[in-house]
């Protein structure tokens, strides 16, 4: 006999009290009963709902068996669940249930494929992003370029992969760009340009001489630059500044190579109050070259909407670093992407390998543990030494450790005499030693922040204040970002570092943006600081305002009452550190291990340091933490290479 659908609705609304679940999940089910009242469909939905707010775009019901329902501890399951008993099989029973529904498939909330349940929106936008990488994909225009290339790098014995990445990005017209700390993302990606701007203009000379006319007025390729937050694209303009001016080119090489990026949300054109973009399928971005740093960071929908908004002719290269958590939101695309590069090694064709060495002189060999290679696979480089970290750093050690789960490497790198890290266990005294620590690392742009004259003093307090950063990956207890915000901001008050009689817009406040503001260009995780006004007049009353490095590297600033919800940011998630970089890091884990702690989360934030970490936690949470994985369920992985 079928069991009424209320039992499962009561089963999830006692989920949602008890914060087990979120009330959408649940909301989403009574939605679907609606329309079908089968209480495995119901569970089914809300479980599919459940699986995306954890980032996953699908549910993959080969892995329901081996993982908790709704995160729950096998007690929980026989207590909630009392009345709706789940047999070793249920997530088959799940999966022909709801294949059996009129819930699922073309046009429905759900579609099932395979063994994965998805929503509608995740199925299209998978499929979306899976058919330009196709597409894409078998489009290879190989190009003597041997003598560009050796004009912009210098020679070398070992193969030089940012060489290999420049050729493969310049014959394909979708490529990848992988790299951790410090292999030179930014410099490849700027010499990159350099190749394409050359090779533009030879075209353009030959068709001239072929067509026996004079040099045309050529505006040269239209070339773009985006990040996926205003924080990385400020970043990505200084860094491709500084990489043009050692460009070993003509000056009139150089003008033709922009510097300035912008958010991939200015690029597509926001449409207010819609999540649709000016620049669609039916209106393709007028770009020849497009250049997406911080990949990893997008979304599986925005990056839908990107590539539906690519024209044909457009060249792409998505730079990111594969081992690097994945976007907040659903998804982990440039991750599945990446998943050609199989142990990660490049897998190219014969084809590609002969056409490389005759351009570079470098012979790669055959990747071995892979049994095929496919299209795509031709268009994924992969940046491997690193030229921040040298044999003598700690960072670099401990990054590789925890990035390879090496839990030998991870337990001795503590004792090799490394300068640049230090382990701290947890005890009564850590909580104050951490802020303290934070207190003696952001002294110097507080004191800087008080004498703010001139737009050159903020640049100078913006970038003082990037020389240190204490990250967390909880928000809660005594080691997550509140407690330690507001002890911190409080021991700031007591050293008379921040002066507690102005308030809460104090000169050096330092603020995170957490909501998105497109008409101001403020985005989700940029940051400012609350400095003086200096356009103030001499003698009048200073109040104060928020001053900002927009995308395109100016200094903006903001009236506080103007910004959109924000946070003090003393410290900051290690998800929001991505697209940043600091001198030192200081980083507080938890006394226990919880799956939120993963070896990707615990590389991140390792890699936000360019010259110093210091860790406060113990070693088995960091342990644990090193042997776990983040793993995101999609079929793009599968459908692009299988």
């Amino acid at each position: 006999m079928m069991q009424q659908p209320s039992i499962i609705l009561t089963i999830l609304s006692k989920l949602v009290a008890d914060n087990k679940i979120r009330a959408l999940d649940y909301q989403f089910a009574r939605f679907i009963a609606q329309h079908d009242a089968n209480p495995w469909v119901l569970l089914a939905s809300a479980l599919t709902s459940y699986q995306s707010g954890l980032g996953h775009v699908c549910v993959d019901t080969s892995r329901l068996s081996r993982q908790p329902i709704f995160g729950l501890l096998d007690r929980e399951v026989a207590l909630y669940f009392a009345d709706f008993p789940l047999a070793s099989n249920w997530p088959q029973q799940l999966l022909e249930q709801l294949s059996a529904s009129a819930v699922q498939g073309t046009n429905a909330p759900l579609t099932v494929v395979k063994q994965r349940i998805y929503l509608q929106r995740y199925w299209q936008f998978e499929q979306q992003i899976c058919a330009f990488l196709t597409q894409r994909a078998v489009h290879f225009n190989p190009q003597a370029i041997r003598p560009l290339l050796e004009s912009l790098f210098k020679p070398s014995n070992d193969i030089d992969w940012q060489q290999v990445a420049v050729a493969i990005a310049s014959a394909q017209q979708f490529s990848v760009i992988s790299g951790g700390p410090g292999t030179g993302k930014t410099t490849t990606v700027t010499k990159l340009l350099a190749l394409l701007v050359q090779m533009h203009q030879q075209q353009r000379q030959q068709q001239n001489q072929q067509q026996s006319q004079h040099q045309s007025q050529d505006k040269g390729l239209k070339i773009e630059l985006v990040a996926p937050t205003g924080k990385a694209a400020a970043r990505l303009t200084e860094s491709i500044s500084g990489a043009i001016d050692k460009l070993d080119v003509d000056d009139d090489i150089k003008a033709l190579i922009p510097s300035a990026a912008s958010t991939i949300h200015r690029l597509l054109g926001v449409i207010p109050k819609r999540t649709a973009f000016k620049h669609n399928q039916d209106n393709p971005l007028h770009v020849d070259v497009l250049i997406v740093d911080e990949a990893s960071m997008i979304d599986i929908s925005l990056m839908a909407a990107l590539f539906c908004a690519i024209a044909p002719h457009t060249k792409v290269i998505l730079l990111g670093d594969k081992d690097q958590l994945a976007s907040v939101e659903a998804g982990a695309v440039f991750a599945d992407i990446c998943q050609g590069l199989v142990n990660g090694q490049p897998n190219y064709d014969q084809a590609m390998r002969q056409w490389l060495a005759e351009q570079t002189s470098f012979a790669i060999e055959q990747n071995t543990s892979a049994q095929q290679t496919t299209p795509l696979s031709n268009s994924l480089a992969l940046l491997q030494k690193s030229y921040r970290f040298d044999a003598n750093s700690g960072i670099g050690a401990l990054a590789k450790a925890v990035n390879h789960s090496d839990i030998g490497a991870l337990q001795s790198v503590w004792q090799q005499g490394f300068n640049d890290i230090e382990l701290y266990p947890l005890n009564e005294q850590s909580p104050q030693a951490i802020v303290q620590m934070a207190v003696n690392g952001y002294e110097d742009y507080l004191r800087a922040a008080k004498t703010v004259q001139t737009e050159q003093d903020v640049e100078q307090v913006l970038a003082l204040f990037n020389q240190f950063q204490l990250l967390t990956p909880l928000r809660g207890g005594q080691y997550g970002l509140e407690q330690l915000n507001q002890r911190i901001e409080q021991r700031l008050k007591n050293f008379n570092l921040i002066d507690s009689r102005q308030g809460v817009w104090y000169i050096g406040r330092p603020v995170m943006i957490s909501s998105n503001d497109h008409a101001q260009q403020l985005f989700n995780g940029d940051i400012g600081i609350v400095l003086p006004d200096i356009d103030t007049p001499v003698g009048e009353p200073n109040k104060g305002r928020v001053y900002f490095k927009m995308a395109d590297g100016n200094i903006k600033s903001f009236l506080p009452s103007r910004l959109p919800s924000h946070d003090t940011v003393y410290a900051m998630t290690i998800h929001k550190s991505q697209g940043s970089e600091f001198d030192h890091v200081l980083m507080a884990l938890p006394e226990q291990w919880s799956g939120l702690l993963t070896k990707e989360l615990i590389y991140t934030g390792i890699t936000r340091a360019k010259k110093r970490v210091d860790l406060f936690t113990p070693l088995a949470v960091l342990t644990k933490a090193t042997r776990s994985q983040t793993v995101r369920d999609s079929g793009l992985a599968d459908a692009l290479y299988l």
